[in-house]
């Protein structure tokens, strides 16, 4: 278990700034369904890592996005497109 405190405002209202969060380490990706909620790593940005929702699975990779519905909350696959397995981490236990 990965235990994360949620940083920002991209999955309110469901998790809120300053929430902890337990993740179990990912071993096997096809245990990832849509609506599961992700610990990963940022496709780009070096040692960030990020708590989203898989909205979609596309040919093995993971649509991620911030529950909140303000666009500009969220750095997610709106903007740098899907994540490769290899950048999941965790799932949300």
């Amino acid at each position: 278990m990965t235990a994360v405190n949620a940083i920002g405002n991209s999955m309110e209202p469901s998790i809120k700034d300053g929430d902890l969060l337990y993740f179990k380490p990912v071993i096997d990706v096809s245990h990832i369904l849509v609506d599961d909620v992700v610990l990963c790593k940022h496709p780009y940005i070096k040692n960030l890592k990020m708590i989203k929702r898989v909205k979609k699975i596309i040919d093995g990779c993971f649509f991620v996005q911030g529950d909140n519905v303000k666009i500009f909350e969220s750095s997610d696959s709106r903007s740098f497109g899907l994540l490769p397995p290899s950048k999941i981490i965790g799932k949300l236990s």
